[in-house]
């Protein structure tokens, strides 16, 4: 009895039947499908960030080359590109030796990276008004250029569209030089600053036209007399009856007040009642006296 008792146990528990190895196998089909996709959905992901951290290292090593003297003179000055208008036209970036670079020019279909490709590549003006500037004793217009790039990254599923970027940088004309971009970059430099405050430049110094003495400051407030509670002790306190008004003898002898700017403040002062005291708005004004000569 004890023998056929231990044969039947051995043979209910002599394995799997067919129905559950199917089963199982089926599970394991569902669970490694699964992990396909993931790996793969994982793939494309990094390559898409790849792609983007690649598009930012070049935009953002093309854009300090564009605004630096080199990358002017190269890519905008040398090749007498004419002044940007209002239709975007075919630009090339010439002598960039950065992130990307091929050993040659940058355009419209340059494989920048084994991941990435410039689809396109234009300039144009930005429609801001120019501005007349003095560089060198001549006059020149300053306006905005605007370089669009359009980069497109290859990735494990095929290509992605990148966002369009944009640099952007100030270049000048100079009047009546046939729409040439002269210079980019460039505000009024020292010689001109001189010139437009009637001094003389010369051998790197400015000399100015007159020469001015400091004899001291002062200040006054509106539209209330009451003043910061901040010590001046170096200024001469004196009432306004209005914003713009300066009394006699404020400055000493021939002087006369320079404005050196104002300062917006408030106080609380008297009636004071149940609900605290009454706030008041002031602005507090300066001057610097000077006699020029």
């Amino acid at each position: 009895m004890k023998i056929t008792r231990i044969h039947s146990c051995l043979k209910q528990n002599s394995g799997m039947s067919l129905v559950e190895v199917l089963t199982a196998v089926g599970i394991l089909s569902v669970a490694m499908l699964a992990l396909v996709a993931m790996i793969s959905n994982l793939t494309k992901s990094q390559a898409t960030i790849t792609g983007k951290n690649e598009a930012n290292i070049f935009m953002s090593t093309m854009a300090s080359y564009l605004i630096s003297e080199q990358g002017c003179q190269n890519s905008l000055v040398n090749p007498n590109l004419l002044v940007p208008t209002a239709v975007p036209l075919p630009f090339t970036l010439i002598g960039y030796d950065g992130f990307g670079a091929t050993g040659g020019n940058i355009a419209t279909g340059t494989q920048l990276t084994p991941r990435l490709k410039v689809v396109e590549m234009t300039i144009r003006d930005k429609g801001i008004p120019g501005i007349m500037v003095v560089k060198n004793s001549q006059p020149h217009m300053r306006t905005i250029a605007q370089i669009k790039i359009k980069l497109q990254a290859t990735a494990a599923g095929g290509d992605m569209a990148l966002r369009e970027r944009f640099v952007e940088i100030p270049v000048l004309q100079k009047v009546g030089a046939l729409g040439k971009i002269k210079a980019c970059n460039v505000d009024i430099d020292l010689e001109d600053a001189c010139n437009a405050a009637g001094g003389s430049y010369s051998g790197g110094a400015c000399t100015p036209g007159v020469t001015c003495t400091f004899k001291r400051m002062a200040y006054g407030c509106w539209p209330y007399a009451a003043c910061p509670k901040t010590s001046y002790p170096d200024a001469i306190k004196f009432t306004k009856t209005s914003a713009g008004s300066i009394p006699a003898g404020v400055c000493p002898g021939t002087s006369t007040p320079s404005s050196t700017g104002l300062v917006n403040y408030s106080y609380s002062a008297a009636p004071c009642g149940k609900g605290g005291c009454t706030k008041y708005n002031n602005t507090a004004y300066f001057y610097i006296c000077l006699k020029c000569q």
